[in-house]
């Protein structure tokens, strides 16, 4: 069970033989729209998974929806985590909006997680 109003990234790959192999496949991001605000909020941490010393990011996600089908996502935080390749957001899924159901959504071109901003979506 999920909490309404969350965000939660996931690995985009179904399967993989190492962990390498997940986090080079780019993330998919779990949305979870709250039913009386239309909004849901989540956190990612990004490091290289080995050493203490490498570049790390926090990003927020601030997701809004209004009832034509048309999705906000802002990102703010720290983008120093370089590298590209696992830093990258390839599909969406999104439940609770007004249409209802869940709604699977492939990116056009991938966004990379390099620096805050603000993206429109149409579901």
């Amino acid at each position: 069970m999920i909490r309404s109003g969350s965000v939660i990234p996931l690995h985009y790959a179904q399967t993989g033989s190492t962990s390498v192999d997940f986090r080079r496949s780019g993330l998919t991001l779990c949305i979870v729209l709250d039913e009386a605000t239309s909004s849901a909020e989540g956190r990612l941490y990004l490091d290289d998974g080995h050493t203490f010393s490498s570049a790390k990011s926090s990003i927020l996600f601030k997701v809004s929806c209004d009832g034509a089908g048309s999705l906000s996502i802002k990102t703010s935080g720290s983008f120093a985590y370089e590298n590209k390749e696992e830093a990258r957001i390839r599909s969406l899924l999104v439940y609770g909006t007004k249409q209802g159901g869940i709604v699977t959504k492939e990116l056009d071109s991938e966004w990379i997680l390099d620096g805050a901003r603000e993206i429109e979506i149409v579901l």
